[in-house]
């Protein structure tokens, strides 16, 4: 009714203004293409309804990228956090757990809000909404989800570590990633990284089972990897003797040489022998990284390109890929699948050390170096 009153006073003006000449005319239709409101906008009403009912498991896990019985658990976890957010006025609001499927949706595929708007029957503004709100849920159950691991724990880690690479004490790997950006935030050349391209620093530390034990985004990509680490959380609790004597991560040559962080000796080409035999055993356990990071790329595709208009909310659809990632590790949900088509981790940071390697962290490495010799 209200709309039909605004049409009538817009008809008035028209008819009545005087000043309007020929050269006015195509205003006429334009403003009346704009004023009218669309009272239906062609859309798939069934996707969710209907047809995704009908997915076989395969299909389910080819497009979501995760199996039903774990975005049953995963709906269970956030759920609670997810209906905080339902709008109670205006049209019925969406179902809580169509409004999941629309943020997992997004964040494993690389369509476009326009696009999952017309697959799943909504607006693209409802779509921007389901997808900031599932990200916020995720998020919120991160620390439960993303923890250091406890005494326990570290010795299970340590105790893998050591069968694999014959180095006791190793706790965890840690590296950075570049997520690439489908735009440079507010122009800001920071975000171009040295490939040429804009991104954001995520920076993760995981064990043997791919499991992240503590994520770090927010970085511009020109920042190096040392500087990263520098300025993240883990750093000062490391500084602050989160880790006992006996255990440690280690990470590229990129990072500085401390007592808690172990690197390799850079290849000079003067290594000596038990030298190059310590770079062979660490390389054996830093694949791991490099393999967790191209599985969370994989799985959830967003991450090969996202686009940003808010750096904080970037943030949030990285870290909530982390916890997601997550939850499949801890749920075993197999992806042997997708494993063929893990991208390369193009760690365009990963240059010289930015900071001097610490005299208590060189005199640990020899002390592995000279551990190594005796076995």
């Amino acid at each position: 009714m209200a709309d039909n009153v605004g049409l009538v006073f817009a008809v008035d003006y028209f008819l009545e203004e005087e000043d309007i000449d020929d050269d006015d005319d195509d205003i006429v239709p334009y403003f009346f293409a704009n004023f009218i409101r669309r009272e239906r906008v062609p859309s798939i009403i069934i996707f969710y309804e209907e047809v995704l009912p009908d997915f076989s498991s395969l299909d389910f896990s080819k497009h979501f990228r995760l199996t039903r019985q774990t975005f049953t658990r995963l709906f269970q976890e956030i759920e609670p956090n997810l209906a905080k957010d339902i709008r109670t006025q205006g049209k019925q609001p969406i179902l809580t757990e169509k409004r999941a499927m629309v943020g997992l949706w997004y964040l494993c595929n690389t369509t476009s809000m326009r696009e999952i708007s017309l697959l799943f029957g909504i607006s693209q503004s409802t779509v921007f909404d389901c997808v900031h709100d599932f990200c916020d849920a995720l998020c919120s159950v991160r620390d439960r989800v993303i923890t250091w691991p406890g005494p326990q724990r570290k010795q299970e880690i340590s105790d893998h570590f050591e069968a694999e690479c014959k180095i006791p004490g190793i706790i965890g790997i840690i590296d950075g990633s570049h997520i690439t950006l489908t735009n440079i935030p507010n122009g800001d050349q920071d975000y171009i990284n040295r490939k040429g391209y804009p991104s954001l620093q995520l920076q993760v530390i995981v064990d043997h089972m791919l499991l992240i034990t503590d994520s770090f985004v927010g970085w511009p990509g020109c920042t190096h990897d040392a500087s990263v680490f520098r300025n993240s959380d883990i750093f000062n609790k490391l500084e602050n003797g989160i880790l006992n004597p006996h255990f440690f991560i280690i990470g590229d040559s990129a990072y500085p040489l401390k007592p808690y962080l172990m690197t390799p000796f850079r290849d000079n080409g003067r290594l000596t022998a038990p030298q190059r035999h310590y770079n062979r055993k660490f390389s054996t356990s830093r694949q791991n990284v490099e393999r967790a990071i191209g599985l969370l790329k994989c799985r959830f595709r967003r991450l090969t390109s996202l686009p940003c208009l808010d750096i904080e909310r970037a943030c949030k659809v990285i870290t909530a890929c982390c916890v997601l990632h997550n939850i499949c590790i801890l749920l075993n949900d197999s992806v042997n699948d997708m494993l063929d088509d893990l991208p390369p981790n193009n760690n365009v940071n990963n240059y010289g050390p930015l900071y001097g390697n610490a005299p208590l962290g060189i005199n640990f490495r020899n002390q592995i170096v000279q551990y190594l010799q005796t076995l």
